[in-house]
């Protein structure tokens, strides 16, 4: 095999290079060991007609969180890679210095405490510092640490968390502002202001419907954007966030939506992917069988050239969606697959989920061999 071929730290700009574009490895194996043998491997050069070479090509077999490139191909497709979550904040005066407050969720997938923490001072900043009823809706999905520990990697349906969850973690700190000048010195190295010392004061914090929200003529609503969509990818895909798929997934439509999709975009059948979830996890607890999403290998190569194509189109390319070894140095890609010769060089994701362990993405080489 020849060198592989560097990457610049901006992604895929190298000049005269051959590109082998998107090989996906899936084994479904008892234990991982040196020397096991794939159940299927596949890979394309990347030009215009795709010629997929490899073994067990049109096998359906569970991808594990490599289905999070499907989720992150499917939310650029329906939108862009500039597309923002927005949350809403409804206010109410309901006294000279006191508010009501209903928080209008989006299924922001990063909606924590520093996100929490951003709205606060914004409604400080408008004078709002007294609340009687803090209410959330079923969209709001808040984990008050959204990045780490379980919410990452543990098992997470898209209502999760439900109103329950939602309310004991805004309630677990006996203060919304807690931690907050962490936030505020984080947001300063953006050059984002916050006010130094906020005041937020609630008296009761409960769920109501978004079909039993009524909204009074004289409230005012004020929205909070997310970091632009690709960010977002770029993140969930480094870590694998469990959570943040579900929410991406769910927020375009689900399961069902995402077959409709996938058929009418890439005449793709259940034959060739079948989706449960956006994550890749198991879909059900022990003791019941495991139902997680599957799909080919050919399926995934000519998604992953398909995402290049899509992101490329906007101005960004694959490295600003997925991770590359030797670069992103915190990612599971790095963490597994950084070797002498992979380094810089491979632009991908990784899965594990029961014994199935996948690879999927992009490797650069000299002469576009893989």
């Amino acid at each position: 095999m020849q060198p592989m071929r560097k990457l610049d730290v901006t992604g895929e700009r190298v000049p005269m290079l051959k590109t082998t574009i998107g090989f996906v490895l899936s084994m479904t194996l008892s234990s991982i060991s040196y020397g096991a043998k794939p159940a299927a491997f596949c890979f394309a050069k990347d030009s215009d007609n795709l010629e997929i070479q490899g073994t067990n090509i049109d096998k359906l077999l569970p991808i594990a969180s490599v289905s999070k490139v499907v989720t992150s191909y499917w939310s650029i497709s329906e939108k862009t890679s500039n597309y923002r979550f927005t949350t809403g904040a409804n206010v109410v005066r309901v006294s000279k210095d006191t508010f009501d407050v209903h928080i209008i969720g989006s299924r922001d997938p990063y909606f924590g405490k520093q996100s929490l923490h951003f709205l606060i001072s914004e409604l400080n900043k408008k004078g709002i510092s007294k609340v009687r009823n803090l209410t959330f809706d079923e969209n709001f999905k808040f984990y008050w640490e959204v990045n780490t520990g379980n919410v990452v990697a543990g098992y997470q349906l898209a209502d999760d968390p439900g109103p329950k969850t939602v309310t004991k973690q805004l309630t677990m700190n006996g203060s919304l502002i807690s931690e907050y000048q962490s936030t505020r010195k984080y947001a300063q190295s953006f050059n984002i202001q916050m006010i130094e010392n906020p005041i937020f004061s609630v008296e009761k914090i409960s769920f109501v419907k978004s079909t039993e929200f009524e909204q009074q003529q004289n409230s005012v609503t004020y929205k909070v954007r997310s970091s632009p969509l690709f960010t977002l990818l770029k993140e969930m895909n480094r870590n694998s966030n469990n959570h943040a798929a579900e929410q991406i997934f769910a927020h375009f439509g689900g399961p069902e939506k995402f077959t409709k999709f996938i058929k009418e975009d890439m005449g793709l059948t259940e034959k060739e992917i079948h989706f449960v979830n956006g994550s890749g996890n198991n879909l059900t607890k022990p003791p019941e069988a495991p139902i997680y999403n599957q799909a080919t290998c050919g399926t995934m190569i000519k998604i992953i050239k398909k995402l290049r194509t899509k992101v490329k189109n906007e101005g960004r390319n694959l490295a600003d969606i997925l991770s590359i070894s030797g670069i992103n140095t915190k990612s599971n890609a790095s963490r597994l697959y950084n070797t002498d010769e992979m380094n810089r060089s491979l632009v991908s994701k990784t899965g594990t989920v029961g014994p199935n362990v996948t690879l999927a993405g992009m490797v650069n080489t000299q002469d576009g061999i893989v």
